[in-house]
């Protein structure tokens, strides 16, 4: 089942008084770290305290106890902004339960490429030392990356929307200065996997929100200041999405969001489409993990209609 996990860093004798240290080191042993000299014991080295544990752990409690015994409070916004306040940042983590009956799910490769942007045909240009040898399924800060192996795999599944377009890939120095580039890297060709289909808005409200680059609420539709889904303290917030909207939208395996997500883009550019998210249907997430079992995702909310 899916579960919360928070993260508290930075936090320091002079921040909570030695007796509230010490206790959050008992509470976590695990969370302290040693800093010098050398010939002092370690239980007198505890230079600072992190914490990484789901928040229904007593543990976590326990320490959530201290910092407010300590007079410390947790931060609200995005910054911390005095002394007296620590940021927890929380993540979800699902399981094969969670993905398993999710209808939609934002889709993860867990092969990282490096790219250098795109050429001026709109190619992603790849450094092909960083291509997986064996998985053929990658991504990199443009897009999903897959071999041509996989490509044909895909599309003799018969899924809904799949586009592929093709990239250059070179040796290190052709990514970075754009020269002797080749279509080709050990025998295989690779494909930039996206789709045309765009899907309606998320749907906003319950603590999801829409900020730009200022923390302003973004103007619907309008992506030129940038756009930060946030929920909480939650840094994976869910997309969600109305039923009939979905429903109503013909069949599709691959699509990708409406916003586009991110800082705001150099003066002069518009916002870029590389920085939608890609949504895919369950059934082409089990097809991708039948290509690669380290395929991941998390589900995506379908709010039924009142």
């Amino acid at each position: 089942m899916m579960r919360e996990v928070g993260h508290i860093t930075g936090i320091y004798p002079e921040n909570v008084g030695q007796a509230h240290f010490e206790e959050l080191c008992r509470i976590y042993p695990e969370g302290y770290g040693i800093g010098p000299p050398a010939w002092r014991p370690p239980h007198e080295r505890r230079t600072w305290f992190n914490i990484q544990l789901p928040l229904d752990d007593p543990r976590m409690n326990g320490v959530l106890e201290v910092l407010e015994h300590a007079g410390l409070s947790r931060v609200r916004g995005a910054q911390k902004k005095a002394a007296h306040e620590y940021r927890m940042m929380v993540f979800r983590e699902f399981d094969e339960s969670d993905l398993a009956v999710a209808k939609y799910l934002v889709l993860g490769f867990d092969h990282m490429a490096a790219c250098a942007d795109r050429d001026e045909e709109g190619r992603i240009r790849i450094n092909a030392t960083t291509l997986p040898r064996k998985a053929g399924l990658s991504w990199c800060h443009c897009g999903y990356l897959v071999s041509e192996t996989a490509r044909r795999e895909l599309i003799s599944s018969g899924l809904n929307c799949l586009k592929f377009r093709p990239t250059s890939i070179g040796d290190h120095s052709s990514v970075d200065e754009g020269e002797n580039e080749v279509v080709e890297y050990d025998g295989r060709t690779w494909w930039e996997l996206t789709s045309d289909v765009i899907l309606p808005p998320l749907r906003l409200g319950d603590g999801l929100v829409l900020l730009d680059c200022e923390g302003r609420p973004v103007r619907p539709g309008d992506f030129t200041n940038g756009c930060f889904p946030r929920e909480g303290a939650v840094q994976n917030p869910e997309l969600r999405y109305k039923a009939s909207e979905l429903a109503a939208m013909p069949p599709f395996d691959i699509a990708k969001t409406f916003e586009i997500f991110g800082n705001r883009p150099y003066a002069g550019r518009p916002p870029s489409d590389d920085n939608r998210m890609t949504v895919v249907s369950q059934r082409f997430y089990q097809i991708c993990r039948s290509i690669d079992e380290k395929v991941s995702g998390s589900p995506v909310r379908i709010i039924e209609d009142e």
